[in-house]
């Protein structure tokens, strides 16, 4: 392996060694998490309860319950005849307000499509205190479409 090439694995490693291990690590404590830290990874989206989701394509407003009892926001965008359903798990970043807009690339090919908030998300209860809640909610919203 050339030199510069072992220089910029060696610096790379060391700086994700340095700059985001020592944070990813904290954050993954679930015993006492530092919101801080964890706010960095799963920043949420919350929006009112009250507000009004308002797309192009008919919609079911639907709320499931994770295995703790917190409640999750979700919405079901029916597809004719549809195929199949996709259970669409959105990014760190927004909430069902942002994602429901590319609900017509899934229907239009005949899938429903069912989006849900993870908590700390859009209208969803709580906030994430550690990755295992995460597979949880998934774990809900599959358990519910099954």
């Amino acid at each position: 392996m050339p030199t510069g090439m072992k220089k910029l694995l060696y610096f790379g490693a060391l700086f994700f060694t340095t700059s985001f291990a020592p944070t990813y690590g904290y954050a993954q404590n679930s015993a006492d998490p530092s919101q801080k830290q964890v706010k960095f990874f799963f920043p949420g989206a919350k929006i009112q309860q009250d507000y009004k989701f308002t797309f192009p394509a008919s919609f079911t407003e639907v709320t499931i319950n994770a295995n703790d009892g917190v409640k999750l926001s979700c919405l079901l965008f029916k597809a004719d005849s549809a195929k199949g359903v996709i259970l669409y798990l959105h990014g760190n970043t927004g909430g069902n307000d942002k994602w429901g807009f590319m609900s017509k690339t899934y229907t239009n090919q005949h899938f429903d499509l069912f989006l849900f908030d993870y908590r700390g998300y859009g209208r969803s209860e709580g906030f994430i205190k550690n990755e295992n809640e995460i597979y949880g909610d998934v774990q809900s919203a599959y358990d519910y479409l099954r």
